[in-house]
């Protein structure tokens, strides 16, 4: 009895494919020539991507005891050699990285793929009994007999093989298209996927970030230099170029979000004129350049190039964004914002309204996003979260044909950098997309001496918490919640399987940690583990947009319901949930207030504004007494943070985010005008991109989580059968 045909062992990452069963190191399906130690070495690291390799197990496993080799020389000549395979550079590495003197760790995201059967031999058919060919014989006989039965079956067999060649040609697999080649485009790593991607045909536009600002850049389609646009040079986000490509459609923002005025910009530079009085989410050009689609928060809608005769297109339940026009201007395809337990989709409407369906919308995608055509619009290119990573997607637009069906979703990139935005060139088979990460660095700052400790040194991590007295660090890393003492030792791993981990906070007693965290495409919620049992439970929580902190007495959480399409103003707010009661307490007067924060003797609570409820206005700090059931306004800026309080409740410390340098203020309740603490100008000006004041450690030494970027403009080169 035959066995089951073995599974191939694949592995996935960036333009590669890791093949163990042939031994084949594959780049875009072509072979790739390695040698066998630095395969070896490849092997072990992939399937353990993520972690680190020592040195001393690479000899256990690659080079016997009984070996005689000089066996430090031997291993660095391999990842030197598989690095060269690779395209890596040691130095700003990819794919595999070096730590320290222990060994190397494989950083890009490895994705094995299931289910994949290794190629068989040809399975010989064997020689027919003598009886069965005797009676073949008399078969054949009989059609000879009968000449005409015989033609009538073979026009009805060639009917038959042409319907199943029809058939074939609709439904049976066609070949996928397939990434050849990534080309840097742009070098100053600081780009900011918010503000898209927009081309003339010689030069590409993009917003950086530099601290409290964006800079509107421009780059050659070519490559090379980027330098700022002449005029507006900050602050200005670019939606769309005309047909004629003379203008852009602009929002000018202080703050990203949506609710913004709709201006043209000339692309030689200039002054934008306003689109009429319409205010949008996002915008785009008809093919033809005389109307402008554009999204609000219940719809799409249209209007004129000079914003007079708007009209709506399609009521929405949620916010929508990029809109995009198919090329004979018959329809709209955009992305539709999730609701309270959904994730975004990409839905089309037709010009009329009529005719709304959903395109894409996989269970298994999450921050679903940005979708275009491409310039000959045989292909609908997209972004999307899987698995952790953000990749580009492909689908094959559906034949006019009641026998096609509709092309599944193909993954172009695979790490080990995040991409998305995509953005075709007049050549089809060029892609343009951002391509990168952003570094996170939880550190101690002394503002006085200048001088910067890494809290995690050498570990890649996203948030990151300091336990009340100190000692202990719980952080995020590789989809898994940890907990180590604070030098970063004793490493225990809490929870796993974790897609992404928003938020980490020590109860007030350091016994257990509120995260929250999402598993697949899953909505994020809000969870307590318990340092005792281990064990981690959800919160009983309302769905939709939720930030939730410890209560001092560590016995309530308190948390705050953000207002958007989902949420009427009047549910918004602060509120206080009993952890042993499960009851749920609003505090008055809170509709509209996000972020809070008590002070440690409970009787004040910190919370500021909304600004996406009141574009163009600035943030307001409000306090609330407890003693009085009062609300009180502190303190106003950009983009205001509220952070802890001083351990004696006298002050609640803030920061203004877009705010010069990112400065830190407190202020005492009741007191007229806030005092400044400090900044974060010395770090922003060695190249950090954000700087977010995140408390104090037990010495009283500022925390803070900084981003350093390392994100750019890439052109992908595709094939597109």
């Amino acid at each position: 009895m035959l066995g089951a045909p073995p599974k191939a062992r694949i592995f996935r990452f960036g333009l590669f494919e890791l093949d163990l069963a042939a031994r084949e190191l594959r780049r875009s399906g072509t072979k790739v020539r390695l040698q066998d130690r630095p395969f070896d070495v490849l092997t072990i690291l992939v399937e353990r991507a993520g972690e680190v390799v020592s040195r001393e197990e690479f000899r256990q496993r690659l080079w016997p005891a009984d070996t005689f080799v000089d066996f430090d020389a031997s291993l660095n000549t391999s990842v030197t050699k598989l690095r060269q395979a690779l395209s890596d550079d040691a130095d700003n590495p990819r794919f595999v990285a070096t730590a320290g003197r222990r060994g190397y760790r494989f950083i890009a995201p490895a994705m094995r793929v299931e289910g994949t059967e290794a190629p068989q031999a040809p399975v010989p058919t064997p020689s027919s009994p003598p009886g069965q060919a005797a009676r073949a014989s008399s078969e054949i006989a009989k059609v000879r007999a009968t000449p005409w039965r015989w033609l009538a079956g073979l026009s009805v067999g060639a009917a038959l093989l042409v319907s199943a060649l029809l058939l074939a040609f609709h439904f049976l697999p066609k070949p996928r298209p397939k990434v050849l080649n990534i080309v840097k485009i742009s070098h100053d790593g600081r780009l900011d996927p918010w503000g898209r991607l927009t081309s003339d045909g010689a030069r590409f536009f993009y917003l950086a970030r530099e601290g409290g600002h964006w800079n509107l850049m421009q780059v050659p389609v070519a490559g090379g230099d980027s330098r700022p646009f002449p005029e507006p040079a900050r602050n200005v986000r670019l939606a769309d170029i005309s047909p004629e490509r003379s203008e852009f459609l602009s929002f000018a923002f202080s703050i990203r979000g949506g609710d913004l005025p709709l201006s043209l910009t000339p692309v030689t530079g200039g002054p934008p004129r306003p689109v009429g009085s319409v205010v949008a989410d996002d915008a785009a050009f008809a093919p033809d350049g005389k109307k402008i689609a554009f999204t609000r928060p219940d719809g799409i809608y249209s209007c004129e190039r000079d914003g007079s005769g708007v009209q709506k297109i399609v009521g929405l339940p949620n916010r929508s964004q990029n809109p995009q026009w198919s090329r004979d201007g018959r329809r709209l395809r955009f992305t539709l914002a999730g609701g309270r337990s959904s994730a975004p989709e990409i839905w089309e409407v037709s010009a009329d309204g009529s005719n709304l369906h959903r395109v894409i919308g996989d269970a298994s995608f999450s921050d679903l996003c940005c979708g275009r055509w491409s310039a000959d619009g045989r292909y609908f290119f997209f972004e999307a979260v899987r698995d952790g990573v953000r990749s580009v997607w492909a689908v094959r637009e559906q034949e006019i044909s009641r026998l096609a069906a509709s092309a599944a979703p193909v993954q172009l990139t695979f790490g080990p950098l995040s991409y998305g935005v995509p953005t075709p060139g007049e050549d089809p088979s060029k892609l343009f997309v951002f391509g990168g990460r952003e570094q996170f660095e939880a550190v101690r700052y002394d503002p006085a001496s200048r001088r910067m400790e890494p809290l995690l040194p050498g570990t890649r991590s996203g948030p990151v918490a300091l336990s009340p007295d100190g000692e202990w660090l719980a952080f995020e890393s590789d989809g898994a919640l940890w907990r180590s003492r604070a030098g970063g030792s004793a490493r225990q791993m809490l929870v796993s399987g974790l897609a992404r981990v928003a938020r980490i906070e020590w109860s007030p007693d350091g016994r257990r940690i509120l995260f929250r965290a999402a598993r697949g495409a899953a909505p994020a919620k809000f969870f307590v583990l318990s340092g005792e049992t281990g064990t981690s439970s959800e919160l009983p929580l309302p769905s939709g947009e939720v930030e939730a902190v410890w209560h001092p007495s560590g016995q309530s959480i308190v948390f705050a319901r953000w207002a958007d399409s989902t949420l009427p103003l009047q549910e918004s707010g602060i509120y206080l949930l009993d952890l042993s009661t499960s009851q749920i307490t609003k505090i008055p007067g809170s509709e509209g207030l996000i972020h809070p924060s008590i002070s440690p003797n409970g009787q004040f609570l910190a919370s500021v504004t909304e600004v996406e409820l009141s574009p163009g206005q600035s943030c307001h700090l409000k306090l609330f007494a407890f003693r009085t059931h009062a609300w009180s306004d502190s303190a106003q800026g950009t983009l205001i943070n509220p952070g802890p309080w001083s351990p004696d409740s006298k002050y609640v410390y803030y920061q203004d985010i877009l705010g010069p340098n990112e400065p830190v203020f407190r202020i005492a309740p009741g007191a007229a005008k806030p005092e400044p603490a400090f900044d974060f100008g010395d770090l922003l000006r060695s190249g950090y991109i954000r700087c977010a004041f995140a408390g104090f450690d037990a010495k009283g030494t500022p925390l803070a989580a900084l981003t350093r970027s390392e994100v750019d403009l890439y052109r992908l080169d595709l094939e597109l059968p």
